[in-house]
C-alpha cells in the first residue's frame, strides 16, 4: 500500500469515527434537546401547582406573572412563550391549528409603553387603518388592530409591568367556538396578574 492509499483510508477511519461519535450524542440528546447525555433537566421558570378545586396556577418566577387554569389544560413551555391548551384532536397545519378546544399563548415582549407600540405599529403598516386599546382592569390592558388584514379586530391582552422600564406580557388565546371562548376569558383573565 503507498502512502496515499494509507492517506485515503486514515481519513476514511476519521469521518466514520465523527459520524458515530456525533449520532451517538445527538441519539442521547432526545427529541427534546434534553442534556449532553438525555437525562439533565432542561432549565425552568414555569412552576405549575395543582389546586383541589379542579385548577392549576401556573407561576413564571422570571417573568413575575401568575394565570389560573383547569386542571385538563396542558402547559407546555418553549424558549420564549407558554403555550396552555385543552384542544382535543388538535392538528397543526400550515395556517395554524385545528381542533375543539381553546389555546392561550403568553409571551414575554420587549414593549415598555403600549400606547407607543400601538401606534408605530399602525403607522408602519399600510393596512392598519386604527388600534384601540382597552383597559381590563388596574393591571390588565387589550389592544386589537383594524384595518384591511387578515386578524383585524383579533384581541391581544397585555400584562403591565409592575415597575418602570420592565415589558408587557402577552396573552392571546383563540378558541374553537363563541361558547367556549365565553366559559374561558373572564376567569383566565381575572387571574391573570403579576408576582412579586
Amino acid at each position: 500500500m503507498n502512502d496515499k492509499q494509507k492517506s485515503g483510508i486514515y481519513w476514511l477511519i476519521f469521518i466514520i469515527v465523527v459520524v458515530a461519535v456525533g449520532s451517538f450524542f445527538y441519539f442521547q440528546m432526545g427529541d427534546e434537546g434534553g442534556g449532553l447525555w438525555g437525562d439533565e433537566e432542561n432549565e425552568s421558570n414555569i412552576m405549575v401547582e395543582e389546586l383541589a378545586n379542579s385548577e392549576k396556577v401556573i407561576n413564571n418566577a422570571e417573568a413575575k406573572y401568575s394565570i389560573r387554569v383547569p386542571n385538563d389544560w396542558n402547559v407546555t413551555e418553549y424558549d420564549n412563550y407558554i403555550k396552555i391548551s385543552n384542544v382535543s384532536d388538535e392538528k397543526i397545519g400550515s395556517s395554524g391549528f385545528s381542533g375543539i378546544g381553546c389555546q392561550t399563548i403568553i409571551q414575554n415582549t420587549n414593549i415598555l409603553d403600549l400606547s407607543n407600540y400601538a401606534e408605530n405599529y399602525c403607522d408602519s403598516d399600510p393596512d392598519c387603518e386604527k388600534y384601540e386599546i382597552i383597559d381590563i382592569n388596574n393591571s390588565l390592558q387589550s389592544l386589537a388592530f383594524f384595518g384591511s388584514f387578515m386578524g383585524t379586530g383579533d384581541i391581544t391582552y397585555y400584562l403591565k409591568p409592575l415597575e418602570l422600564n420592565k415589558y408587557y406580557t402577552s396573552f392571546s388565546i383563540i378558541c374553537s367556538g363563541d361558547s367556549l371562548m365565553n366559559k374561558y376569558i373572564e376567569d383566565l383573565l381575572s387571574s391573570f396578574t403579576r408576582i412579586n
